[in-house]
């Protein structure tokens, strides 16, 4: 088990995808105490709103599978299930 956990640190699309949706969630966070005057912890874990970290995720997701393999089978069945 601990391979696993090995595999995801040391994945470089991963750790991408989570730099993505912490900068989202992180610019969400700005923009609500920006707005409210308020420092609200939870908006920083809520979902939804904007920016959207579930579409910078996705497109995030998509231009490394296109930088890494170019237009292949998997990039043309990622596009068809999204």
């Amino acid at each position: 088990m601990p391979n696993i956990f090995n595999q995801l640190l040391t994945n470089r699309v991963f750790l991408i995808c989570l730099l993505t949706w912490f900068v989202s969630q992180s610019v969400k966070f700005f923009v609500y105490y920006a707005k409210e005057h308020f420092i609200s912890y939870n908006v920083f874990l809520r979902s939804g709103g904007m920016p959207s970290s579930h579409s910078a995720i996705t497109m995030t997701f998509a231009t490394l599978v296109y930088l890494d393999q170019g237009v292949s089978m998997l990039f043309l069945l990622y596009w068809y299930l999204c």
